[in-house]
């Protein structure tokens, strides 16, 4: 469960008091807590973009960090500010929007670069040691199986060259 920064003190104490790294497309925020979960804020500036686009952002950083919150230090405030990487007008009297949306893929790399470089994303302790132990485990697994296949098709390749051999020695012998 996923529970959000609501109270604008909040938010400006992290920003304050918290540490920071930029990248491409997020800013994030990091400040202990105190308290045995994170809390997560995401903002989006007008500058962003319309609603549409701006909500859309928000989705994507949520979704990124839910499927991958189980990796994080607990205890932390996190904050993962949109920055908008392209602007520009489809005319000179329309307002500015952001042109580009990027990927939930864009995304979550962007999110794990930054948490890892601030020290908060554990990853390479405990989430991806799993995944290479089941990968591994698969592996294994795999090489018996294809192991098993090919030894019971040497088995059967051996009985019909068996087979071909008391057939040619039949047929010799003048019984076939």
């Amino acid at each position: 469960m996923i529970i959000s920064l609501k109270k604008n003190n909040e938010f400006r104490t992290v920003y304050k008091k918290g540490r920071f790294k930029v990248g491409k497309y997020l800013v994030m925020y990091v400040f202990p807590n105190r308290k045995n979960y994170n809390r997560i804020g995401i903002t989006t500036g007008k500058k962003f973009g319309n609603s549409v686009q701006r909500n859309r952002m928000k989705r994507i950083i949520r979704e990124s960090y839910r499927l991958s919150c189980d990796c994080y230090k607990k205890g932390f405030d996190i904050i993962f500010m949109a920055k908008a990487s392209e602007r520009k007008a489809e005319s000179p009297g329309q307002k500015i929007k952001a042109v580009y949306v990027p990927s939930y893929k864009e995304i979550e790399k962007e999110v794990r670069k930054l948490s890892s470089s601030l020290g908060m994303f554990i990853w390479r302790k405990y989430c991806y040691w799993l995944f290479d132990f089941i990968e591994n485990r698969f592996r294994q697994w795999k090489n018996h199986v294809v192991g098993f296949i090919l030894h019971v098709l040497n088995m059967l390749l051996m009985l019909l060259k068996s087979m071909a051999l008391l057939k040619g020695f039949l047929w010799l012998c003048g019984e076939y």
